[in-house]
């Protein structure tokens, strides 16, 4: 299956979009009050491993 330019730019923007989600539902969590979230050092490592490699795979799919 050929996917045109289109498609590949839409599949791109839902990678970052993905990212940033990620970053705000994980990486974000580990900096507020212990009282507010509960984001163990664990789920910030994945999150953030995570929210990069959408990110990266947004970026190479740009190019």
């Amino acid at each position: 299956m050929q996917w045109n330019s289109n498609q590949i730019d839409i599949l791109a923007k839902y990678f970052a979009d993905l990212s940033k989600v990620i970053v705000i539902s994980t990486v974000i969590g580990f900096f507020l009050p212990i009282g507010a979230a509960l984001v163990t050092a664990q789920t910030f490592i994945i999150g953030a491993v995570s929210a990069f490699v959408c990110l990266f795979i947004s970026i190479k799919l740009l190019k």
